[in-house]
């Protein structure tokens, strides 16, 4: 994957999870299943449309879907169980625990996005150029 592709994955990432997230669904996603799953909608939403119409992604209408799909269920997953550590943190004013679960939480969304584009893209998913899956 190039780097100009790796950028417009992480851009819209930030665009889909947090501009588009707003403060009341960042702090109730935690708490409240509902709140969740119209998060997991708008991201896998703003990914559809971000995939489609780009020609930086370099995927076909139909696998742009499924990765919007496929990313916004990954993401949904992954917010549900990273949500009770981000709120025990909260919680307990923890700022270091906040911030090393909000590095993570990023990490595992981005390090998701780029496999599973990776495997789409070439059928595959290479590491350092070693096929791996």
């Amino acid at each position: 994957m190039d780097g100009i592709r790796i950028i417009y994955l992480i851009f819209i990432h930030l665009l889909a999870d947090v501009v588009f997230q707003g403060k009341k669904m960042d702090e109730f996603k935690h708490r409240r299943l509902m709140y969740l799953l119209v998060h997991g909608g708008i991201y896998t939403l703003v990914l559809a449309i971000a995939t489609q119409f780009s020609l930086l992604v370099g995927l076909t209408p139909i696998l742009a879907l499924k990765f919007a799909v496929f990313n916004g269920l990954m993401h949904f997953v992954v917010d549900f169980f990273t949500g009770g550590w981000k709120e025990t943190a909260w919680c307990k004013k923890s700022n270091n625990n906040l911030l090393i679960v909000t590095i993570v939480d990023h990490f595992v969304h981005l390090a998701i996005l780029f496999l599973s584009y990776d495997y789409l893209l070439d059928g595959r998913i290479l590491l350092g150029g070693k096929l791996i899956f």
